[in-house]
């Protein structure tokens, strides 16, 4: 019994952390990020920029010579496509820390009017919130995302309650049985 509700435990906060949500237009996100917009008018994240090139390598066929060439339309393609979803938010909106090289990517802080419209935004594929690996027990600033130490607080509430309610059961059929 103990280790079914230790594996229903699991899965519970694996899907929460896990989760992710889409827009209407198809825009990918991590769930987090709603509640940090609650707790900061200012969230950093990265957004990945969709493929509109139509371009596909062959490695086998292509020479390299029409592999350089394709890459090169690849990435022009991407950096348009940056460029055209950065000239829709405004600097109150949000703020760039940095492009990836070949435009597959953008990094900054966003407030919650800039993340909407980014949802909206067909060029975008997914907007992902900061990840930080810190040790455990780090609880500084930029320690655990709020949302993960509510979880893993009502998760060890449950399990509590769930303990207290076997004991009582044990101690009803043990009085049972006397």
């Amino acid at each position: 019994m103990n280790k079914i509700i230790i594996f229903v435990m699991i899965l519970l906060l694996s899907s929460v952390i896990v989760s992710a949500g889409t827009s209407d237009e198809g825009v990918e996100y991590d769930d987090e990020l709603l509640v940090q917009f609650l707790i900061n008018d200012w969230v950093y994240v990265t957004i990945d920029v969709k493929d509109f090139s139509n371009v596909t390598i062959d490695y086998k066929k292509d020479s390299i010579e029409i592999q350089k060439i394709k890459d090169t339309r690849r990435w022009e393609t991407y950096k348009e496509t940056s460029e055209a979803i950065l000239s829709t938010l405004s600097m109150g909106e949000f703020q760039l820390r940095r492009k990836s090289e070949f435009g597959t990517s953008i990094t900054g802080n966003i407030t919650k009017k800039g993340f909407d419209k980014l949802l909206e935004d067909q060029r975008v594929r997914k907007i992902y919130a900061k990840k930080e690996f810190r040790q455990f027990g780090s609880f500084s600033s930029n320690g655990f995302s709020p949302v993960l130490i509510i979880v893993i607080l009502v998760l060890i509430i449950i399990s509590a309650l769930i303990i207290k309610l076997l004991k009582l059961n044990r101690r009803k059929l043990w009085k049972k049985r006397r």
